[in-house]
């Protein structure tokens, strides 16, 4: 499915459903909700993606239809930082 990156059943164990994850169709969550839900034990982490999703997510980006391609620029270039 090009502009998404597709998960089947068991490909990872927190997606027990067929998974889309569509970069045209992310909401934001600010960095900040995500510390404070961490410090109040509110976050947690179900499974690490394999070490292929950068790769994976930089197709489905520049597959995109519904991304504007300055919008493009940006999510690969964030999406290629260290974390």
């Amino acid at each position: 499915m090009a502009g998404v990156v597709f998960y089947e059943p068991g490909d990872v164990h927190c997606f027990g459903v067929p998974t889309a994850v569509e970069p045209g169709n992310l909401f934001a969550i600010p960095h900040g909700d995500l510390i404070r839900y961490a410090r109040n034990n509110q976050l947690e982490i179900l499974e690490v993606l394999a070490d292929d999703i950068k790769e994976r997510m930089e197709t489905a980006i520049a597959a995109c239809t519904t991304i504007v391609p300055t919008r493009k620029r940006k999510l690969i270039a964030i999406n290629n930082e260290r974390i």
